[in-house]
């Protein structure tokens, strides 16, 4: 049998709900979707990318968390025109075939569905440790400079 990413590393799969999740073999630019180096300076974690994009591990976690809000976003916006051009073939009359008005009804239903569910995903509160220490530095008083990429 051949070995997974996880297996040649040492790493075993996560499970979750039942369902394998494989760790990804490196963590990506949320610019340019290029494989990031990470490294470290002094304390600091940091992490690069092959065209130069630079970021400490607080900035990476939050453009990350930006980039999957914006893609799920987007994913949403897909699934309410995919409901709609549904929606518009059936009021069409689905190709003149009895049953198609009522396929295009039950996709643009599916769409929509789904849409929803994905909303509610993006919209629920999501844990965010690099916000929380920044904040905790700044009420300690602390300069935070040290931190920005």
């Amino acid at each position: 049998m051949p070995k997974t990413s996880s297996q040649s590393n040492g790493q075993a799969p996560e499970i979750i709900d039942g369902q394998t999740f494989e760790r990804p073999l490196t963590v990506t630019c949320p610019d340019c979707g290029g494989a990031l180096k990470k490294f470290e300076v002094g304390s600091i974690v940091k992490f690069s990318c092959h065209i130069g994009h630079s970021y400490t591990a607080e900035n990476m976690a939050a453009a990350q968390f930006e980039e999957m809000e914006k893609v799920i976003r987007a994913a949403v916006r897909f699934l309410n025109e995919r409901a709609e051009f549904c929606l518009q073939m059936a009021e069409h009359g689905g190709d003149g075939e009895p049953d198609a008005s009522n396929d295009w009804h039950a996709a643009s239903k599916q769409a929509l569905d789904r849409a929803y569910k994905l909303r509610d995903l993006v919209e629920q509160d999501w844990l965010t440790p690099e916000t929380s220490r920044r904040l905790a530095l700044a009420h300690d008083g602390r300069d935070q400079t040290q931190f920005l990429g």
